[in-house]
């Protein structure tokens, strides 16, 4: 890689690199990557490293680069509205679930607080 290079993007793993690569090659632009920090160490201990994976390009092609990289992982063209909603029964959502705990604590407070002032 010619001329002086900058970092455009830090993946989470070696999976999302590899394929920011892939698509930058295709658009015809040269690409490296490094591991920041103790990471590759931790790839080699652990499989996988905190500090995600570091994308070099060259300073001149940073801006078609960046583009490039929003337009793959940030692409708004996906409807949502198809989207059929998944309903769960009211036992399996959390949140009615915790709404019901609370509300039988503080029923069972007020009943101790009305115990104590009708004694």
């Amino acid at each position: 890689m010619a001329g002086k290079i900058t970092k455009v993007f830090n993946a989470a793993d070696q999976i999302q690199a590899d394929v920011i690569h892939d698509h930058l090659k295709q658009n015809g632009i040269e690409s490296m990557s490094k591991q920041p920090g103790t990471g590759e160490y931790m790839n080699i201990a652990m499989g996988y490293s905190v500090y995600g994976t570091d994308i070099y390009v060259r300073e001149d092609q940073k801006a078609k680069a960046e583009a490039l990289i929003n337009e793959l992982l940030y692409d708004s063209d996906y409807d949502t509205s198809t989207d059929e909603e998944i309903k769960l029964p009211w036992w399996q959502n959390k949140a009615i679930v915790a709404k019901c705990i609370l509300g039988f604590f503080v029923l069972v407070i007020i009943v101790m607080i009305a115990n104590q002032i009708l004694q």
